[in-house]
């Protein structure tokens, strides 16, 4: 069966449900990068190690030492791009939920369309904030309901590519 789809550009309009939930799950990244660099540094790990924001049970991409250091506080099982998860009872674990709690850190999911402007299909999406604006691109069938209109103000695709291209050029 094929599936018809088109792919459509919007603004987030500022005073919506959907650009409030991305503008917290902005900040609970940048306070979690925060909590967790100086975690990391107490740890004694690698400076380069990626990690998983939650609050609850901490997952690292291990890099240098990592592996080794922290195996035996490790589940068995890797996840894609080489995450492991610390085991739920384990110290670094049980020290990580007390910096955690110690920061405030609540636990934020990131917005997804599909769900949170009830757009219930499959398809993809690129989200992303540029100067104060939140930009999104959706693969979707043609009609998207009232909860979009609502939410969003549709723009060209030139547009959007325009704002891509600037981004680039300022990242060099």
């Amino acid at each position: 069966m094929e599936r018809n789809t088109t792919e459509r550009f919007f603004i987030v309009k500022e005073n919506t449900p959907f650009f409030r939930q991305f503008v917290a799950y902005e900040e609970f990244v940048d306070k979690s990068c925060k909590v967790f660099s100086a975690f990391a540094e107490q740890m004694g790990m690698d400076k380069s190690t990626k990690f998983y924001p939650d609050p609850d049970q901490l997952g690292i991409i291990p890099m240098g030492k990592d592996k080794e250091t922290f195996e035996p506080h490790f589940t068995k099982a890797v996840k894609d791009g080489g995450l492991r998860l610390f085991r739920k009872n384990s110290i670094i674990n049980s020290q990580w939920q007390a910096a955690a709690k110690k920061a405030g850190l609540q636990f934020v999911r990131r917005p997804s369309p599909c769900w949170d402007l009830d757009l219930h299909f499959r398809g993809s999406f690129r989200m992303f904030e540029h100067n104060g604006k939140l930009y999104l691109s959706l693969e979707t069938p043609a009609e998207l309901g009232a909860k979009v209109h609502d939410d969003l103000t549709e723009i060209k695709g030139s547009e959007f590519w325009r704002i891509i291209e600037e981004i680039e050029e300022a990242d060099g």
